[in-house]
């Protein structure tokens, strides 16, 4: 699927509010590893990176065109690694402390798969937060 990101960040305003209340419940330390599944145009991954400024943030999306203007607005940030790869392709082995995933499951549809290789990416009592648009958005840890 291909996205337009420009227009993508001219609308997204319901999104980012919900991805900004996730990071809150998220109780990012300075030093957590962080996997951003779905990290679109890169907005919420940077206010990730600001928290964890210590660790580190991999950020992944399937989207060419949305990694393409994420790296433009990440680009003098240290700490954000992006890959272009579906969550389904993930291959993270206890690599993480937190991961965090905005709007983005709604629109896989192996969900069970992709939500076994979050728990394989988590390190011992990594945590994982989904938000997933709906009727009303709901919000998710485990």
């Amino acid at each position: 699927m291909k996205w337009d990101a420009e227009k993508y960040d001219s609308v997204k305003a319901p999104q980012v509010d919900a991805g900004r209340e996730l990071i809150e419940m998220a109780n990012v330390c300075d030093t957590d590893s962080i996997l951003d599944i779905g990290c679109g145009t890169g907005k919420l991954t940077i206010e990730l990176a600001r928290l964890a400024s210590k660790g580190y943030i991999v950020g992944i999306d399937p989207s060419e065109e949305m990694l393409e203007k994420a790296k433009e607005v990440s680009e003098n940030v240290k700490n954000v690694r992006l890959m272009h790869i579906p969550a389904q392709s993930m291959d993270f082995v206890e690599e993480f402390d937190r991961m965090f995933s905005n709007s983005v499951l709604q629109w896989i549809k192996e969900q069970r798969e992709v939500i076994g290789l979050v728990y394989q990416a988590l390190k011992k009592r990594g945590e994982g937060r989904f938000s997933v648009a709906s009727k009303e958005l709901l919000q998710g840890t485990f």
